[in-house]
Parts: structure tokens; C-alpha cells; sequence
């Protein structure tokens, strides 16, 4: 049995001035954990609460990380979980944030700088509810050989064992990729590595984002579990068009492990039998990923359905993706590319650079097949995906799957393991990939029901509508899932996935979600790319007090200013603020919004007066200011979408340079870089300059709130100025 220390399941929060204290609530014995609040330190103080403190918070269920912004460092707990499947495993339901700096809550939130990146922290923590899971290094069921580490495959987690005698520490036994709160546990690490905080380990709890389920099955009386683990990296992690390809660590965008995983249980089987007892006890574990195509390419927002298209050769195009295939090879063995993008079109130049530089790898160990998704299941004709997997039936066998017999003796060796794995790609790596992906493990789970008695060699799971309504759901729950943290919206083609048919309703659902994408990716995106690069230590806080200072009076254009200058929307914005003291809506930007109130306008007015004479006149007034809307907008598209803030984030770094480039070797569907058209608007833009020009008074304040010194108030509410910072830089610049 592996000596694995464990977790604190269960702590207790003592607050004062000085410090935060946490105890282990289950152990007397244990050291707690002390941060001072003057320097954010970590140290281990003696068992139980301080001697002093002002008050408490009880029943803590763990220690997400501390985070760092530009005011002061937040510590972030998890209040509230709730327990998966009576095992081991938890979700995050509630978090609560505490300011580490003695400063008072108002004050923190009187920066806008600080009041922005507390609004994205929120966006992550909320959009985290129901997709973070942990374990605290406990086994998935009484009987299970080993803690499980959600982190790992079960392949892996057998394969990564170490000597009994010496203790693991949970946090430096996880997949660095999937430990998604690793850079906010960076203090507690570092505390742990040195000789005297090895105790400190107890705290430090890693937590996967993503999907994980599981369900209880029969078939002829024989009782199993399977399920699904969706593992996603926090490398590169991102929003839909924000993030694509590769950079030059040879990191790639939406990338995602799913581990299908299968227990079968033996007759009359108790969850409290001894070992000794058990019998036809097994379970097996099956991996597949999915990933941008390793390529530099990404798609640019300009307010068209299909955005602007750009692929390039860099000097470091071929070495980005050896390192990206290296690794994939170390961790899963041969890599199976199944590409899923068009032949012909839009995405034709990506299926042909993707084959370029495969060619170019040349590596033996990376197979290569394209199929033509669209072209060969046209006529909603999705379950024509089979001929793919009927193509590379060989090399799937050869593949195999992880498989271990848990009768008798906990720690027998995997009676199999995987050699290779499939790693499928469409354009988003969502719909088509996970079509694919099912089908997928649908012919694996086949071949383990069969290998495990269940099936005889010649029957097939669809003979069993019960349980592949299960499966069929289970595996839409995961693809919608991957989609959300994404594109923003529930995956396409689903219905397919949930009933095996394509369907005229699955077929209207996907249209209205394409539209939501459209909305969410040009309209709120910006935001939600913040708070991943701001969770992942993308984008970290500069340190130096002249870079604070500047960034404190909003000056600071490489934290707030957009790749795209956007003078006209911050002079409307600027305005706007200034003189009604608005909170805008992240829905739309705030020139859009004037627009569209224009047109409102005279839509009632027309409405009002419809019955009246020469109402028709009023009808061609307002099809004409539509219509030049309309133009401006598509011609001035990049100006109105809701770009990233934190523009020195590795993510946006590298989308920037492909943007920018403009060598002999990119590739594209670009239209000009403000839209196809060109409209003159001079006049319009010298009366909204004007207007603004005369708007030098300041701006509404932020309608502050008491807050007590408890969990910073920014985080319980939605109403935070998230324009704030814009705003107040332009205002500076024009007072100046």
C-alpha cells in the first residue's frame, strides 16, 4: 500500500487582524496553518486556534489557493461541496474570498484596476460551480487499492507508484497539466518544499476542471459502473477564439483528456468485503484526447459569422509542434490523429497546413488519417462516423486499454495497458470531435463488456436501449460541458449523441446555440479569457510599485487597452459615464448599445404614429439610419467586440503575433483589418469627439457598499463596473 499523505478534509477558519488561521477541524494533532496578513507569509503554528482572534468560520472544506492582484493577496476557500456518487469524490458549490491586506474592503474596491480583476476572478469562480472535482487522496471505494488521484488515468496513477516507504504528497504526485489551481497554490507549495513544511502538504488540494461522472448499469444481471472523466489543461486554457493552436511551448488550446472508465462488480458484491473476497472484480480504463490543430493559426472577431482566418509559418512553427507531440508521446505512446475539419472552404487551409507540417515532422510515431466529417455524413448521416473506426480497426485493437484485476490481492498488476491514444480535432475540437468521441467509446466499452463475460462475442450494445440511454446521455452531459468551458454554450449535435438520430429539433436547438455563440464570443468573451489567464497565471500582476502605481490611476494600456485601438466606443462610453453615471452592460459594448437605442427609438416612434399620414416617410428614416448602423458596424467589426484586457498574458501574446504578421508565408480569409468596406464617417466621429471633448467632469463614483471584514463584497455581486478601468484611463488621458 502506498504511504500517501492525506488531506485535510475538514478545516476551521480563525480570523484577527494579524492573521488567518486555519485548523484541522478532525485532528487535534495536526499543525495548523497560519498567513500573515502583513506580508501574506505562510507559516505552521501549533495545533488548534490561535490564543487570540476575532471570530470564526467553521466546516471549511478546503484551500483553493491564494491569489494575487494588484491591492493585496486574497485567500480562496471552499465553503461548500457536495459529495459525487457516495464516494470520495466532491464539487465546489460555494467559495468564499477574504482579503489578505489589512486595508479595509471599501478601499480595496475603490481601484478599478483591482475592482476589474476581482470581477473576472468572480466570472472563474462561478463558471467553476459543478465543473471542479477533488478528491482528498482518499479511495474511490472501501475495497479500491489505492487513493485515487483525479489528476491521473487510472494507467497512469499505477504506473507513477513509488517506494511504500516513502510518504507521497498528493500535490507533487498530480498531472502538472490537470492541477488546475496550481499557480494559486504556489505559496503553499513553495512552503511545503522547504524542510520544515512538509505538514503543510495536508493543505495543498488539488482540483481537476472539467467533467466527471458515473453510472450504475445491468446487463444480464451483471452489475458495473462506467463513467466519464474529462480532465481539461490549464495550459492555454481559454475562450473559443481568444485561444487557437499552438504557442511555442507546444501547448495547444481546448485540450481535454477523457477517460472512460468501467468497474465490474462480482455477485451479491458489498462494498464493505474484506480482499479476501472478492471475486470477478475488475476495472479498466480507456483515454482519448482532443486538441487544437498544433498549428499557428486563430480566427479574428470581426462581428461576421465567420471570422477572419490567419496561418502562419513561424520560424518556431515545427519546433512548437515537436514539443507538442514529444509530450504526447512520453505520456500516451503513438498518437492516432483523426482530423475532423472540411475539405473545401473556410477550413480547407487548415486541414492543408496541418498536413504540411505533419509531413514536415515526419515522426513514425504520429499517424496521421483525415476524414471529411461534413462531406461524408451529410444528410444527417452521423452515425457514418463508423467508417473511420472500421478503417483503423487493427491499429485500435493493437491499441488496447487499460485493465486490471482487483480479485484476491488489491495491487495485482493491469492485466493490459494502453499503447497509444486517438487525438481528434475539428475546427473548435467540440461538436464534430465529440460525435467522434462517443462512437469511439462506444466500440471499446463493446470490446471490455465482451472481454469481461457480460456480452457474448457477437451481440452489440445496441440490443440494450436501457442502459445506452445512459451511456448515450452520459456522453452528451460531457460534450456539453467541454462546449461551455469553451465556445460558452451547450454542445452542437447532441441529439445525435443523447438518441443515436439526427433530428429536425436537435437540428433548431443547434441553430439557436449558434446564435448564443455568436452573442457570447463577439460580445463576452473578453471577460471570461481574463479570468482564465488570471486562474491560471497566464497573466500575473506586474510587481514593481511604479507599474502599480500606474496601473492604480488607470494609465497602465498594456493591462487595459485591446489589441485594436477603439477611440470611438471609449469617447461614446467616456461620455456616456460621465454624464448619466451608467453601469453598462457586458452584454453589448456600450457603442453598440447607443446605436441600437437609436434604432428603438424610432421603431416606437414609427409604431405610434403608423396609422398616421405619411407614416411611411418616418419607415424609410429609419431603414436608412439602420442601414448606415449596419454598415458602420461590419466595416468598424474588430471595434466592437469584447477583447481580452489583460493583454500581457502569454495567451494573447501569441494571438497578437499572428495577427500581426503579415510574412510571405501566411495563410488566410482575411478581409481588411477594419471589415470588408469602408465607410466615411468623419462627421459622425467629429461629433462624438466633440461631445466628448466637453465632458470633463468626473465620472459617478462606484455606488460602494458597506462591506464587513469578511469575504470582500465584490465577489457577492454582479454589479462591478467592469468598464470601469477603461473609462478612467481615457478620462486621464483627455484631462491631461
Amino acid at each position: 500500500m502506498t504511504n500517501m499523505i492525506g488531506i485535510h478534509s475538514t478545516l476551521n477558519l480563525y480570523i484577527s487582524d494579524h492573521s488567518y488561521t486555519l485548523a484541522p477541524a478532525n485532528d487535534n494533532q495536526s499543525q495548523s496553518l497560519t498567513i500573515n496578513r502583513t506580508d501574506s507569509q505562510v507559516s505552521l503554528s501549533s495545533p488548534g486556534p490561535p490564543e487570540k482572534f476575532d471570530r470564526s468560520v467553521s466546516n471549511v472544506a478546503g484551500i483553493l489557493g491564494i491569489i494575487t492582484l494588484l491591492k493585496s493577496d486574497y485567500l480562496i476557500l471552499i465553503q461548500q461541496v457536495t459529495n459525487l456518487f457516495k464516494t470520495a469524490v466532491y464539487t465546489p458549490s460555494k467559495f468564499a474570498v477574504y482579503p489578505i491586506s489589512l486595508e479595509p474592503n471599501l478601499t480595496l474596491l475603490e481601484n478599478s484596476s483591482e475592482r476589474y480583476l476581482l470581477s473576472v476572478l468572480k466570472v472563474h469562480l462561478d463558471h467553476a460551480i459543478g465543473k471542479m472535482f477533488f478528491t482528498y487522496q482518499s479511495k474511490l471505494n472501501p475495497n479500491d487499492p489505492e487513493p485515487w488521484n483525479l489528476t491521473h488515468s487510472l494507467q497512469r496513477q499505477f504506473s507513477s507508484k513509488t517506494s511504500p516507504d516513502q510518504p507521497l504528497q498528493p500535490w507533487k504526485e498530480s498531472d502538472d497539466r490537470f492541477f488546475w489551481n496550481k499557480h494559486i497554490q504556489t505559496k503553499l507549495i513553495e512552503f511545503a518544499t522547504q524542510p520544515h513544511g512538509l505538514e503543510a502538504s495536508k493543505f495543498i488540494l488539488p482540483v481537476i476542471f472539467g467533467f466527471l461522472e458515473f453510472k450504475s448499469a445491468v446487463i444480464k444481471g451483471q452489475r458495473f459502473t462506467f463513467g466519464i472523466v474529462s480532465r481539461r489543461s490549464r495550459y492555454r486554457a481559454g475562450t473559443r477564439y481568444f485561444t487557437r493552436g499552438i504557442n511555442a511551448d507546444g501547448d495547444v488550446s481546448n485540450f481535454n483528456e477523457t477517460e472512460m472508465i468501467f468497474t465490474t462488480f462480482p455477485p451479491n458484491y458489498n462494498s464493505n468485503q474484506a480482499d479476501a473476497g472478492r471475486k470477478n472484480f475488475c476495472r479498466a480504463g480507456f483515454v482519448q484526447t482532443r486538441g487544437s490543430v498544433p498549428i499557428f493559426w486563430t480566427e479574428i472577431n470581426n462581428l461576421r459569422y465567420r471570422p477572419d482566418l490567419k496561418i502562419v509559418d513561424l520560424p518556431e512553427s515545427l519546433e512548437a509542434m515537436k514539443a507538442h507531440f514529444d509530450q504526447q508521446i512520453s505520456i500516451y505512446g503513438d498518437q492516432y490523429l483523426f482530423n475532423l475539419v472540411n475539405s473545401s472552404g473556410y477550413e480547407k487551409a487548415v486541414k492543408d497546413s496541418y498536413e504540411k507540417a505533419v509531413r514536415n515532422l515526419n515522426n513514425p510515431r504520429v499517424h496521421y488519417t483525415y476524414f471529411d466529417f461534413h462531406q461524408e455524413c451529410k444528410g444527417l448521416r452521423f452515425d457514418r462516423v463508423q467508417i473511420l473506426i472500421d478503417q483503423l480497426h487493427d491499429q485500435l485493437i493493437e491499441q488496447a486499454y487499460f485493465s486490471q484485476d482487483l480479485s484476491g490481492a488489491s495491487s495485482n498488476p493491469p492485466s493490459k495497458t494502453q499503447k497509444s491514444v486517438v487525438r481528434t480535432n475539428c475546427m473548435d475540437c467540440l461538436d464534430r470531435t465529440n460525435v467522434l468521441q462517443s462512437a469511439l467509446a462506444k466500440w471499446v466499452l463493446t470490446f471490455q463488456l465482451k472481454q469481461a463475460g457480460i456480452l457474448e462475442e457477437k451481440e452489440s450494445l445496441d440490443t440494450y436501449p436501457d442502459f445506452m440511454f445512459l451511456f448515450r446521455n452520459l456522453w452528451a452531459d460531457n460534450a456539453d460541458c467541454v462546449s461551455k468551458s469553451y465556445s460558452g454554450t451547450p454542445a452542437l449535435k447532441t441529439d445525435f449523441t443523447r438518441l443515436g438520430i439526427r433530428t429536425k429539433k436537435g437540428a433548431f436547438d443547434d441553430g439557436v446555440n449558434s446564435v448564443m455563440r455568436y452573442i457570447k464570443n463577439n460580445f463576452l468573451d473578453g471577460p471570461r479569457q481574463d479570468s482564465y489567464d488570471l486562474f491560471t497565471g497566464a497573466w500575473v500582476p506586474p510587481t514593481s510599485d511604479s507599474q502599480a502605481g500606474s496601473l492604480r490611476t488607470g494609465h497602465d494600456e498594456q493591462l487595459f487597452k485591446g489589441p485594436y485601438d477603439r477611440p470611438l466606443i471609449q469617447l461614446v462610453s467616456s461620455y456616456l459615464q460621465s454624464s448619466f453615471g451608467l453601469e453598462l452592460l457586458e452584454v453589448l459594448t456600450s457603442f453598440v448599445q447607443v446605436m441600437l437605442g437609436v434604432v428603438i427609438f424610432f421603431l416606437i416612434f414609427i409604431s405610434a404614429t403608423f396609422t398616421k399620414k405619411r407614416s411611411w416617410k418616418l419607415a424609410i428614416i429609419s431603414l436608412v439610419i439602420l442601414s448606415i448602423i449596419t454598415r458602420y458596424m461590419m466595416a468598424h467589426g474588430m471595434e466592437f467586440v469584447n477583447q481580452p484586457r489583460l493583454q500581457s498574458s502569454k495567451t494573447n501574446a501569441t494571438r497578437q503575433r499572428i495577427v500581426g504578421y503579415n510574412g510571405p508565408s501566411s495563410r488566410c480569409f482575411e478581409s481588411s483589418r477594419h471589415g470588408r468596406t469602408r465607410i466615411n464617417f468623419e462627421l459622425f466621429d467629429k461629433f462624438v469627439s466633440s461631445i466628448s471633448s466637453n465632458s470633463n467632469h468626473a465620472s459617478a463614483p462606484f455606488l460602494a457598499r458597506k462591506t464587513p471584514n469578511g469575504p470582500i463584497g465584490a465577489l457577492q455581486s454582479s454589479s462591478l463596473a467592469n468598464n470601469q478601468s477603461i473609462i478612467d484611463e481615457d478620462k486621464k488621458k483627455r484631462l491631461d
